[in-house]
């Protein structure tokens, strides 16, 4: 945690130097500089002041601190980018930097805006090597994180083009909530019990919902809004022919160990010989899935990466990071999920809604 900070604080700074000489320069530097790095990590300040005091930050206000973090973090990049090809290529290159910065910017940024509200269904076709009484219709996402962006509105068009794609199941896999419980107001609630499926709503606790209040309090809201939460639990659908299984989360805290009952534990909830979907928020890796003899489990979290250049080095944390993997008879199936944690913008990922037919041999 120290390290990270501790980078945090030097790319903060620099960016902040950058920015004072290109478009500053004439104001007292350690009143600007200063400044320009408050607003930068206004992000970071305002969610450090929420968790140490329990204040309730407006969303408003914290919507201006993602956009300005989503500012700072392509403007850092290519400051960044252009001083490394200054001191390769062209020392003299200084005049008009700036400008160029604010430009590209602006460009990333809209197109990060206008993108992440492209939200897209995406089809796969799953073939489980158990026998299964009829194929399954999962409608399937994750991270909606209510109170960081999410409108009524918007969760309200999500819900009519799920129920559209008229699913037997449908299940959400985790951070519904992003990290207060008093963003998940009523109206919010409504949007979620407005899904339908026959077999019905089922979702899955994800890290966030650990920081967004008392748990048995989060639970209690997810359920009240029409989902039926699967805590380390297993049920068996008989019509079908299979067990939906859901883990808690992996995170309970900002820790990141495994608080969770043990896979072997675990096991003792269902048949391991019958097909098994597993919903599993964090996508830690595919060991517990095959030790469980699951054929398909279900993660988000990622958001793929939500934005460049985090897209790439999500790949490197996680067994996938978004879409499908195979291992033998075991598939796992990441979603980038709905919504975001930050930055209103999606740069290099989708936005998504999975609609996932799993068929028997």
């Amino acid at each position: 945690m120290i390290r990270i900070l501790l980078v945090n604080f030097i790319f903060g700074l620099y960016f902040s130097i950058r920015v004072y000489k290109a478009f500053f320069s004439k104001l007292k530097f350690y009143i600007a500089v200063p400044l320009i790095f408050l607003l930068a990590q206004s992000f970071f300040i305002l969610k450090l002041m929420g968790y140490i005091t329990g204040a309730y930050i407006p969303d408003w206000i914290m919507n201006i601190s993602y956009i300005l973090l989503g500012i700072s973090v392509y403007m850092f990049l290519y400051f960044l980018l252009f001083d490394i090809l200054r001191v390769l290529f062209c020392k003299s290159f200084k005049r008009g930097t700036g400008s160029i910065v604010l430009i590209l910017t602006a460009i990333t940024f809209a197109y990060g805006y206008y993108h992440q509200l492209d939200t897209k269904t995406k089809y796969y076709d799953i073939a489980i090597n158990k026998p299964l009484k009829e194929p399954i219709r999962l409608a399937v996402f994750s991270d909606v994180h209510v109170g960081s962006g999410m409108t009524v509105e918007r969760l309200n068009n999500y819900a009519d083009s799920i129920n559209a794609l008229k699913p037997d199941i449908i299940l959400v896999i985790g951070d519904i909530i992003d990290s207060d419980l008093r963003a998940f107001t009523e109206d919010f609630r409504s949007s979620f019990r407005r899904l339908y499926a026959p077999l019905g709503v089922y979702a899955v606790l994800g890290n966030h919902e650990y920081f967004s209040g008392d748990i048995i309090s989060v639970k209690d809201a997810i359920e009240d809004a029409g989902m039926k939460v699967l805590k380390d639990e297993a049920i068996f659908f008989e019509d079908k022919g299979f067990y939906l299984a859901g883990r808690d989360s992996i995170r309970h805290s900002m820790s990141s160990g495994d608080e969770r009952p043990p896979v072997y534990e675990f096991m003792k909830k269902f048949d391991g010989s019958m097909p098994l979907i597993i919903m599993d928020h964090v996508p830690k890796n595919m060991t517990d899935g095959k030790v469980m003899n699951a054929d398909l489990q279900l993660s988000g979290h990622t958001h793929g990466g939500q934005f460049f250049p985090v897209t790439e080095i999500v790949k490197f944390l996680y067994p996938e990071s978004a879409g499908l993997l195979k291992d033998g008879d075991f598939n796992l199936l990441v979603t980038s999920g709905l919504g975001l944690w930050g930055p209103p913008m999606r740069v290099g990922s989708d936005s998504e809604i999975l609609l996932v037919t799993v068929t028997g041999k």
